[in-house]
């Protein structure tokens, strides 16, 4: 088993389809069941009230039917049924907020949902093909088998769904072929309510006493019970559609959502209003709705709020979970979208880091090739200089010595630049200007003319003047 320390965040799957959902008073420890292979068949928690999720170590390739949890978040219980015909279902339970989980002693059937109350005390289980249901009084330990009515010839129930009061002593359970049945002491007994029956019951709820409680029935309406269930009646404003899971905002149930899977292609012959899919909310305990703006086409299933209302997280069995902070005014498309984006814009991330600093390599080493040749050709330059400077002195050198020892015969002095010192740059010539025209003081003498030194002293000022400067 992985510690939670070793779990790494998760991409909510793609093809997940969202059977179940639960969360603790607080909102902070939420849990969703995928009931497909799609999803893997895996259960998913969030400890920061669904910023973030992890895959649990939950048993793989499961159909799970129904999670719920204590009010702390951290006794988790969740159903599975079997597949196709295969294993058999079990009831796994988890004491450390869903991170590692165990099968329970209770048999192996094809469980359809299970509840809890608000301290983990007392479970209740539904079986489908079966007479009866299971209870555990002390936190899925040990089991018991209960039928209802106390006819052990009454035909199969096909059992589904299963809620309980925070107490745990008001439950309820619904069949698809037998209708209501209640509990009013802890599940052990079981009283059917004669009402409702061979209805599509989807989902229900109840306040924090278990005795005010809502039911969504597909194709058919919302019902309502003032008296812990046993007596039902249909909201006169009644919302038609394919409704799934009911919830009420606790503790008075005064807020109720409810999610609608799709609008019906043709309704014309069932009573009530033809609403389209998505999240309907009411705020008069159920006798009126209206639509939050989610879009239609999800395939609306599973809803989990918090304590004010305010926030919601649905789960349609198209693996994109939707979220409100504000009562359902705004949603945001929040799930496997979201966690790729993320993954995806932190592995471009690291990929641009990578790319920047291989260009900054790239632009270092040619700046310093540049800069190598760079300093080649001023070093050359400078040689060039020097070169071309020291003959410059020679020159200077060797006219003063030919003046001093002139006659007053005529003296001629050629002076010319060695072919093998001339700048082949015209920058350079240019900033080097010609020595014989420097050591002679015009600027247009070449180096191949010849001097005549008619006067020695008028020559010999003339020449001291243009070499000094």
């Amino acid at each position: 088993m992985l510690s939670p320390s070793e779990l790494k965040k998760f991409p909510i799957p793609k093809d997940a389809n969202w059977c179940a959902m639960s969360a603790s008073a607080d909102f902070k420890h939420i849990y969703a069941a995928s009931c497909n292979n799609g999803g893997n068949g895996r259960i998913f928690a969030s400890h920061n009230s669904g910023e973030e999720w992890t895959v649990t170590n939950s048993v793989k390739s499961k159909p799970w039917t129904q999670i719920a949890t204590d009010h702390t978040g951290k006794f988790v219980v969740a159903s599975c049924t079997n597949i196709n015909g295969g294993a058999p279902g079990q009831i796994y339970f988890s004491v450390d907020y869903g991170w590692n989980w165990n099968i329970t002693t209770a048999p192996a059937q094809s469980y359809e949902g299970v509840a809890m109350d608000s301290s983990g005390k007392y479970i209740s289980a539904t079986i489908s093909n079966g007479q009866g249901l299971y209870y555990s009084h002390d936190y899925g330990v040990t089991w018991n088998f209960t039928i209802p009515d106390k006819n052990p010839k009454m035909p199969r129930f096909n059992f589904r769904r299963i809620q309980m009061s925070k107490s745990g002593q008001h439950q309820i359970a619904v069949s698809d072929s037998s209708g209501v049945f209640t509990s009013h002491d802890y599940g052990v007994s079981w009283n059917r309510t004669n009402q409702l029956n061979d209805h599509w019951l989807k989902g229900m709820s109840m306040d924090d006493t278990g005795k005010y409680q809502v039911m969504s029935v597909s194709l058919s309406g919302i019902y309502y019970s003032n008296d812990y269930g046993d007596h039902w009646d249909m909201f006169p404003d009644n919302p038609v559609g394919r409704l799934r899971d009911i919830v009420c905002v606790p503790p008075s149930c005064r807020v109720v959502y409810v999610a609608n899977y799709d609008k019906l292609p043709d309704a014309s012959d069932l009573h009530g209003e033809l609403i389209s899919g998505g999240v309907y909310k009411s705020t008069d305990y159920g006798k009126t709705w209206h639509h939050t703006g989610t879009p239609s086409g999800n395939g609306w299933t599973s809803l989990v709020v918090d304590s004010t209302g305010n926030k919601v997280i649905v789960g349609p069995d198209s693996s994109l979970f939707y979220r409100t902070i504000d009562g359902g005014k705004t949603w945001s498309r929040y799930g496997y979208e979201r966690e790729y984006l993320q993954e995806a814009l932190h592995n471009i991330g690291k990929g641009a880091i990578i790319g920047i600093i291989i260009s900054i390599l790239v632009l270092c080493c040619c700046n310093r090739r540049k800069y190598s040749q760079m300093q080649d050709i001023i070093r050359r330059q400078n040689t060039l200089i020097r070169s071309l400077r020291h003959q410059h002195e020679v020159l200077n050198r060797t006219l003063r010595s030919t003046i001093s020892s002139a006659t007053d015969e005529p003296v001629q002095a050629t002076v010319e630049l060695s072919p093998m010192n001339v700048a082949s740059s015209s920058d350079v010539e240019a900033a080097v200007p010609s020595v014989t025209a420097i050591m002679l003081g015009s600027s247009s003498t070449t180096p191949s003319e010849v001097v005549t030194l008619d006067d020695e002293a008028a020559e010999k000022e003339q020449l001291l003047s243009g070499s000094s400067s």
